[in-house]
């Protein structure tokens, strides 16, 4: 998994735009895979990747959590995502095939050692 926080465009909103793949060395792109994004908030925003793995989604300013979840495949769970008003960042990760959940602390505090 790689997770960049990236410089700024001229937008009210935080993006992630990122591809999401099936296999390490092949990097197969998954489709239809599901980037939960929450706050303590009950309402999460959802979007889903296209035929090439591809997504954006877009974050008011605030900490969240990200899942990405894919039915086969273990769910990759981003926690602490900072999201900053003009920010763009990029995602990619591999999915592994099975059950349970993989943690990620993606905390600016954190990425930028």
């Amino acid at each position: 998994m790689k997770f960049n926080y990236g410089g700024y465009s001229d937008t009210i909103y935080a993006l992630i735009s990122g591809q999401i793949y099936s296999d390490l060395e092949q990097k197969q792109p998954l489709d239809s895979v599901e980037i939960c994004s929450s706050r303590l908030e009950p309402k999460d925003t959802i979007t889903y990747t296209d035929s090439l793995g591809h997504f954006l989604t877009g974050f008011c300013s605030g900490t969240f959590t990200v899942r990405i979840k894919k039915k086969g495949f273990q769910t990759i769970k981003l926690i602490n995502f900072e999201s900053d008003p003009d920010q763009i960042s990029n995602l990619e990760a591999i999915m592994q095939k099975g059950e349970g959940e993989v943690i990620y602390d993606i905390s600016k505090r954190k990425i930028n050692k």
